[in-house]
């Protein structure tokens, strides 16, 4: 569901149904949107969450050969071979950026979030953000990025976003 729309931003507040798993959500939205440029995924637990993210993306890399293997549409397995190629070859880290510079999908606390100064193009957010934290990350998008909220979108939310695109809806 879209919220806000701008140049500037896009807004994406994705609700998870009983059973759903929020790494296996990210799995199959994160290949398209590394291609844009960098991620933020802000989580309670980023090195258990980065894990299970890379296990969930391992298997999609394997279902991903299987269908290049299988199809003989040449512009299917090159769209393929790209994709796969992109997931291979993205930097994964919970890491500082003195440690580790430059990185494709960086996973951090919302604590963390304050501290962090990458700019990118998605913030994935998995848990409730104060407002200095939702600022931080709204301050970390390039124009046109995306910021995709799992769970319940707040008022609150809502207010600081409007701020951030200086609108009064």
């Amino acid at each position: 569901m879209k919220v806000a729309t701008s140049t500037r931003l896009y807004v994406d507040v994705r609700p998870l149904k009983k059973g759903d798993t929020l790494s296996y959500d990210l799995s199959q939205h994160l290949p398209r949107r590394l291609v844009v440029g960098t991620v933020v995924i802000v989580a309670d637990n980023p090195p258990v969450f980065l894990s299970v993210l890379r296990k969930r993306l391992a298997r999609l890399q394997t279902d991903i050969e299987r269908e290049r293997a299988r199809t003989l549409d040449r512009h299917k397995r090159l769209g393929l071979t790209h994709a796969l190629q992109r997931l291979t070859t993205a930097r994964f880290t919970t890491k500082s950026a003195m440690d580790f510079p430059d990185p494709d999908v960086l996973c951090i606390t919302p604590h963390d979030l304050l501290a962090r100064h990458i700019a990118c193009s998605t913030v994935y957010v998995s848990v409730p953000l104060t407002d200095a934290q939702l600022r931080a990350g709204l301050d970390l998008l390039r124009p046109g990025g995306l910021l995709a909220v799992y769970g319940e979108w707040s008022p609150e939310y809502e207010r600081i976003v409007n701020e951030y695109l200086g609108t009064d809806t």
